[in-house]
């Protein structure tokens, strides 16, 4: 038979490393921001916006961070036609937040919501166009990681 002080550490020796778990960031299957085409006044068939509207507290490293360490997570824009094709267009993407990491240097974020110009260059793709923001963010709210993204969204014009 174990005292109870003994009984007390053996119960806090077996939930401990649930505990720990428990407070640990949970992955997530939707990351926490979207896309959607903005149409433009008046509705143009090759020119309007994509807007990326992220969640409070979470940024998304810009698609020019001006900060080697962030490139390969930069976030890229990629417009599909019917055919899954890839559409020739001019792409204008917003600078960003200007971020000083401090042991990094500086990064450029979107933070809340950006638009993304975009103009069709060939008139004649075939709709609907498919688009897909890739990338990666993070939560500066609880100072996590939240990984890579792939933001979709359609435009059936």
């Amino acid at each position: 038979m174990t005292s109870p002080a003994m009984q007390t550490w053996l119960l806090l020796i077996v939930t401990l490393p649930a505990m720990l778990q428990s407070a640990e960031p949970k992955a997530s299957t939707k990351f926490p921001a979207a896309i959607r085409v903005v149409e433009s006044k008046p509705e143009s068939p090759t020119h309007f916006t994509v807007r990326l509207q992220a969640e409070r507290g979470v940024d998304i490293y810009a698609h020019n961070p001006k900060n080697d360490a962030w490139k390969h997570v930069a976030a890229t824009l990629t417009i599909r036609d019917a055919n899954g094709d890839t559409v020739d267009a001019r792409v204008t993407y917003p600078d960003g937040k200007k971020i000083d990491t401090g042991y990094l240097g500086d990064l450029y974020v979107y933070r809340d919501s950006v638009d993304i110009a975009v103009a069709i260059i060939n008139g004649n793709a075939k709709h609907p166009l498919s688009f897909a923001l890739d990338g990666a963010g993070y939560n500066r709210l609880r100072s996590f990681c939240l990984g890579k993204m792939q933001l979709h969204t359609v435009r059936n014009q």
